[in-house]
């Protein structure tokens, strides 16, 4: 009995949702103006998004296929590990970013983002071990985890960043200023 990946589209549909919100941060702000450390942060924010969407995709793919169910989770399981391994390198850019714009790249927030694709990539190694009925489980796990991490990069990117002037004030909201 296939699983229902029906649910998988409303993944899809918060990536494209959050992959839109790029373009549109590029075009206000006019890609040109933008610092490395803010182009870097919309680099990682539409490589979780669109990743996460074309992941949540794909099952509707294979699974219109004749592959067996199992042989699909395997597939699925290793595109997801190999995409996880291509995001590992967004966090030492990270940390190395750090150094000019501390206040754009706090130590947290890189550790959480850090967590977000090791658990990611974790969770695919799972599809490998876990039973076929819960296999869908893990997936949509790791694909939400994935949506966090670009989430956590487009709050950010909104809210915390360089003035125009190239100041090294930081720029934050209302409720964040009043915390201080």
């Amino acid at each position: 009995m296939v699983q229902d990946i029906s649910g998988l589209t409303t993944l899809a549909e918060v990536g494209i949702g959050i992959a839109g919100f790029s373009g549109v941060f590029a075009v206000l702000t006019g890609s040109g103006k933008l610092i490395p450390a803010e182009r870097f942060r919309l680099e990682a924010l539409l490589k979780t998004s669109i990743g996460a969407t074309f992941l949540a995709m794909a099952p509707h793919a294979f699974f219109a296929g004749t592959l067996k169910e199992s042989v699909i989770w395997l597939i699925l399981g290793s595109i997801l590990g190999i995409y996880c391994v291509f995001l590992l390198p967004l966090i030492p850019r990270a940390f190395a970013l750090r150094a000019d714009n501390p206040h754009l790249f706090s130590t947290p927030v890189m550790v959480l983002q850090a967590i977000f694709i090791v658990v990611a990539l974790l969770l695919a190694i799972a599809l490998f071990f876990v039973s076929l009925p819960d296999k869908l489980s893990v997936y949509t796990t790791a694909l939400v985890v994935l949506l966090l991490a670009s989430a956590v990069v487009f709050y950010r990117l909104l809210f915390y960043r360089k003035p125009d002037d190239g100041a090294q004030q930081f720029v934050a909201t209302e409720l964040d200023q009043e915390k201080e």
